[in-house]
């Protein structure tokens, strides 16, 4: 399987965390591995620089803009958490988060 777009990620990180639990990002990551049906090849493969994996990279960009977006928060440092305004959105029917979307949040 290939490595799902922003749009993918997006949705289901905060389908993840609609749960209201302050996550770490590394459960963050290992979770949404797990729902996106990757396997070791697709987590482990590096990006071009060679700094860092592509995945943790697309899930720590799904973050920031769903962060900017005020949809999520971190609480402390490495954790993730939704706001009041990430969870009315995820109760919405086949959401389907991408920048047009976010852009109406900013």
């Amino acid at each position: 399987m290939t490595i799902p777009n922003a749009s993918t990620i997006s949705t289901e990180l905060l389908k993840l965390l609609k749960d209201s639990e302050k996550h770490t990002m590394k459960q963050v990551v290992n979770e949404l591995a797990k729902s996106l049906n990757l396997d070791d090849e697709d987590i482990t493969k590096m990006k071009k620089s060679g700094n860092g994996t592509l995945f943790d990279n697309r899930v720590n960009w799904a973050k920031y803009h769903l962060k900017k977006a005020g949809l999520v928060m971190s609480p402390e440092k490495g954790h993730v958490e939704i706001t009041n305004i990430g969870k009315e959105l995820i109760k919405k029917k086949d959401i389907k988060i991408d920048r047009q979307l976010l852009k109406k949040y900013d």
